[in-house]
């Protein structure tokens, strides 16, 4: 009977409402329509409607043919690989796992389950964030090491531990994630920004600047945060302020109290709450406009439309925080004591200068910082290299990274990892407690590696990288396996559906 209808409306109106079990399965018994839903049309749409991230992500790493209705099976249910250091639970895994190696490290990408299939992951200083497909949130590691919670600790203490992945129940759907070192800032498919220090009390960040205004970009530094909106305004503000705010105060008190001693679920509660930071709106850039920004320690650096890249300091005076921290900002600014910089090393012709004769520069689109270093790169643009430099300093120096068709680059505190168009990982910096998961590589040394090595993650097994994430001393992966079985799959996809039937799209355009 299909076969008598116009390929179109098949096309359009009949094979996007079927699983893929029942597409194959009419293939099968009709030679015109297994020609049909051989067209990889067909795959691309039912992944981008599954998961516009992963769709967008393959498609622009992907400068050859790939087998559309092979990666749609295996894309929904990608599987997580992390590797380096362990503790503090920020690897997903048990202390007493085989897989650690001496020195608390697991030196090679390992597999580890979280429950949900992700699309996304984000690294913490000591932790990770998992999106997924329909907007779900897990978390595993602590928000922050650096605080040695005593007592009976609850999820609402920065320094609770989640030593495996947990579902954070939250009333909202995520649709992007930026980690800083000790917090994170989640985007909701409403398009309200959120703040998290802990598992139990994300906040909405409500300020007059958003309320006639759209998200353009959310990044959480090493301290403090930015939110750029699509008027070009970009507001900053510090993480760990709101603790001495009375919505805060109250909202904590609110919050349920799972004590960790006595919490053996798969899922942390949450209570949310309004709170309006002590924020500063950055000063223009005269006659320039900002594509895309990133912040490190004490600054944020900008990309612009023209490919230059300014820099701004954020440090003030010592012991500030709060209000009076965001007024001597506002001053600094106001009298031109802080202001944006351009870094002339890193101009396009500059840039051209170093890569071998005969090359031609791209347009630099994308940039991204850990702790004190950054990368530049343009991940649409085949053969696109890659530029690191200083975050600290105005006349930083660029190096050119020996790495061909990069896609994205994550850094850690010591260390870096690049994505390559073919789905391949590749790590450099130093190798100390397994940071580069490079098997080969003695994980016990400090000295720095220069050249970027190849990280495996399977010996006889094809496998396909869309996404990475790095910080800290720690690195994630999110694997497509393209030997895996159809029949787990299909499963997992069932499994999945079970769980949410809300088809939260998320998607990070911005980032691709």
């Amino acid at each position: 009977m299909l076969d008598n209808l116009p390929p179109e409306i098949v096309l359009d109106a009949i094979l996007p409402l079927l699983p893929p079990r029942d597409i194959l399965a009419i293939g099968r018994v009709s030679k015109s329509l297994h020609l049909l839903i051989s067209d990889t049309l067909i795959w691309k749409r039912k992944l981008t409607d599954s998961s516009n991230y992963i769709a967008l992500r393959i498609l622009t790493q992907s400068h050859h043919n790939l087998d559309w209705q092979h990666i749609y099976r295996r894309a929904l249910s990608p599987h997580l690989y992390v590797w380096g250091e362990a503790t503090n639970g920020r690897l997903g895994i048990d202390f007493r796992d085989p897989r650690i190696k001496r020195g608390n490290c697991v030196p090679q990408p390992i597999r580890v389950d979280v429950g949900v299939d992700l699309v996304q992951i984000v690294a913490g200083g000591w932790s990770y964030h998992g999106l997924g497909r329909n907007g779900d949130v897990v978390f595993w590691g602590e928000y922050n090491g650096d605080m040695v919670p005593f007592g009976n600790v609850d999820y609402r203490n920065p320094g609770a531990r989640a030593s495996r992945p947990m579902r954070l129940n939250l009333p909202f759907k995520v649709v992007d994630m930026s980690a800083g070192r000790a917090h994170v800032l989640f985007l909701s498919d409403t398009g309200d920004v959120y703040q998290s220090i802990c598992c139990a009390l994300p906040h909405r960040i409500t300020h007059p600047c958003l309320e006639n205004d759209d998200i353009y970009q959310i990044n959480a530094a090493w301290t403090h945060s930015a939110i750029f909106m699509k008027s070009g305004t970009i507001m900053i503000f510090w993480s760990y302020d709101c603790l001495h705010s009375e919505e805060y105060r109250l909202g904590h008190g609110s919050g349920p109290r799972q004590l960790l001693s006595e919490h053996d679920g798969t899922s942390i509660n949450t209570h949310t709450f309004d709170y309006t930071p002590d924020a500063a709106i950055l000063p223009r850039i005269s006659d320039e406009t900002i594509t895309q920004m990133a912040n490190a320690e004490d600054a944020i650096l900008a990309l612009t439309e023209s490919g230059r890249l300014y820099r701004m300091g954020l440090s003030g005076s010592r012991g500030l925080r709060g209000a009076e921290r965001a007024q001597e900002l506002r001053r600094m600014f106001a009298s031109g004591e802080k202001q944006w910089v351009e870094l002339s090393n890193f101009s396009p012709d500059n840039l051209q200068k170093l890569l071998p004769e005969g090359a031609t520069l791209s347009h630099l689109s994308h940039i991204t910082t850990s702790y004190r270093q950054f990368a530049l790169y343009a991940p649409a643009i085949q053969h696109s290299v890659v530029f690191a430099g200083d975050a600290t300093r105005n006349d930083a120096a660029p190096e050119l990274i020996k790495v061909d068709d990069v896609v994205d680059v994550a850094r850690g505190d010591h260390h870096s990892i690049a994505l390559t168009r073919r789905g391949e990982v590749r790590a450099w910096g130093s190798p100390k407690n397994g940071k580069l998961g490079v098997p080969t590589i003695d994980y016990t040394r400090d000295s720095a590696v220069t050249e970027p090595l190849p990280v495996p993650f399977s010996d006889d097994r094809r496998v396909f990288v869309f996404s990475i994430a790095s910080a800290g001393w720690q690195n994630a992966a999110l694997v497509i396996d393209l030997d895996g079985d159809d029949e787990e799959q299909d499963g997992e996809h069932k499994k999945e559906g079970q769980e949410s039937n809300d088809n939260c799209e998320c998607s990070l355009f911005s980032k691709i």
